[in-house]
C-alpha cells in the first residue's frame, strides 16, 4: 500500500480575530510584503470580510477574515505550522469526511483551538 504524498498547502481556520491580527501584523513587520489587500473602499471591509495575501522568499500566505468564522490562514505546510508554533496557535486536524473532495480536505485542513 502506497503512503499518501504530503500536501504542500494547509489551511488553519477559526483563529481568533485578535490573534490573527497579531500574526498578520507581526509577519509584515518581519519582512513579509502585502501583495493583496481587500480594498479599503469596499463597504464590508473589516465589518463582514477582509483578506490579505503576503509574500516573502518565494512563499505566499493567504489570510481571510469573516465576522462569523474569524481568521483563516492558508499556505505551505511547513510555513503555516512554523507560524502556528511561533504564535502559540494550537491547530488540530478537522474531520471532513463528507463531500466529493473529503479525502484531500481531511488532511489539509486544521482548526485552531479556540479555548
Amino acid at each position: 500500500m502506497d503512503n499518501p504524498k504530503p500536501l504542500s498547502t494547509i489551511t488553519v481556520t477559526d483563529i481568533k480575530t485578535e490573534l490573527g491580527n497579531r500574526v498578520l501584523t507581526g509577519l509584515v513587520r518581519a519582512g513579509w510584503v502585502v501583495e493583496y489587500a481587500y480594498p479599503d473602499n469596499t463597504i464590508d471591509k473589516g465589518i463582514d470580510f477582509d483578506a490579505y495575501t503576503i509574500a516573502k522568499d518565494g512563499e505566499r500566505l493567504e489570510f481571510e477574515w469573516t465576522n462569523w468564522d474569524e481568521w483563516q490562514m492558508r499556505g505551505s505546510s511547513a510555513i503555516v505550522q512554523a507560524i502556528c508554533a511561533d504564535f502559540g496557535i494550537a491547530a488540530h486536524p478537522v474531520d471532513l469526511t463528507t463531500g466529493p473532495d473529503s479525502a484531500t480536505r481531511q488532511v489539509d485542513h486544521l482548526r485552531a483551538d479556540r479555548s
